[in-house]
């Protein structure tokens, strides 16, 4: 009997000692992610989730070790390929970022407002478990970030191409193609898009989408509505769940963009590059749920411990 006693103790004793290996060692230590030529084990995630939650406005996210991983891969993409086209931040820059983020007074006393800069610095790697180079490239990555914006920004046109558009959103198609026959045999717009877009504010506004300019239709819109005259409708237009139908009620070939339209513009341009860089760095992950559980519990430690300090 006692070497059955013996022999339980032993594989207690290993199953223990495997869970403090998966908890503690494989865990921090298992590589989730690589972006061009830099790699991410899921201790460096849950330090940049940690933060992400904590600084970035980011508390509501479903899976902060999901998010960090996509801000990781951006990040990375933005400091290998954005200097190519703007310039590369100087240690001034990133200063001034941290400065802007964390909303840090210009005491007019340098030598202060550098004492200052290092408490709220080492207070953002205490609580997440960053080190000040992966800090800093945070840092570096905003200020890239912003000038690529900066960029395309003065690439817009102070004109461009523009319709006035009504649009009516389906959840089926076979619906969206009734509705779309009674509107060609002269029904109201106003009242069919009242009765089926989901979206309550299009819906109150008659499905008026205002003037737009075709550079931010997609592709398939930007086809369906490129031959259909003032007045007429489009075919219908599939854009993920939904279906669209749309009505021009205007076109100007040089209207003059207004600032909301701008700043879509220049955020649409800043995605599509963005997208194109992350696609040549190069993004593999293999995040499985048990990383992305011991991740997410990381951050939820480290904020629990933060707070306590706090209190």
């Amino acid at each position: 009997m006692l070497w059955v006693a013996g022999a339980l103790l032993a594989a207690v004793a290993a199953i223990i000692g495997a869970g403090v290996y998966v908890t503690q060692y494989r865990a921090p230590h298992a590589h989730v992610l690589t972006v061009g030529g830099s790699d991410f084990d899921a201790a460096a995630v849950a330090s940049r989730a940690t933060y992400m939650v904590a600084f970035e406005s980011a508390g509501g996210s479903p899976s902060p070790a999901e998010t960090a991983l996509d801000r990781l891969a951006e990040e990375v993409a933005l400091r290998e390929r954005a200097p190519a086209l703007v310039a590369a931040p100087t240690a001034d820059d990133i200063e001034q970022s941290v400065k802007v983020l964390f909303r840090l007074a210009d005491t007019g006393n340098p030598a202060f407002a550098r004492a200052d800069l290092q408490t709220v610095i080492g207070r953002a790697l205490d609580i997440s478990g960053l080190t000040r180079t992966e800090f800093d490239d945070i840092m570096r990555a905003r200020v890239l970030a912003q000038r690529m914006r900066d960029r395309f920004r003065a690439e817009v046109p102070a004109q461009a191409p523009q319709l006035k558009l009504m649009r009516i959103r389906f959840s089926d198609e076979a619906t969206a193609q009734r509705v779309r026959e009674q509107l060609i045999a002269g029904g109201d717009f106003a009242q069919a898009a009242a009765a089926h877009n989901p979206d309550p504010a299009t819906a109150a506004s008659g499905g008026d989408l205002g003037w737009l300019p075709a550079m931010l239709l997609d592709e398939e819109a930007a086809k369906s509505l490129d031959a259909v005259a003032v007045g007429g409708f489009s075919a219908l237009v599939r854009s993920g769940a939904f279906y669209g139908l749309y009505r021009v009620d205007g076109r100007e070939q040089a209207r003059a963009l207004d600032e909301p339209q701008i700043a879509r513009i220049t955020e649409r341009q800043y995605q599509d590059w963005l997208t194109g860089a992350r696609r040549e760095a190069g993004v593999r992950s293999n995040l499985s749920g048990g990383e992305r559980g011991w991740i997410e519990e990381r951050v939820r430690a480290r904020l629990r411990a933060a707070a306590g300090e706090v209190r």
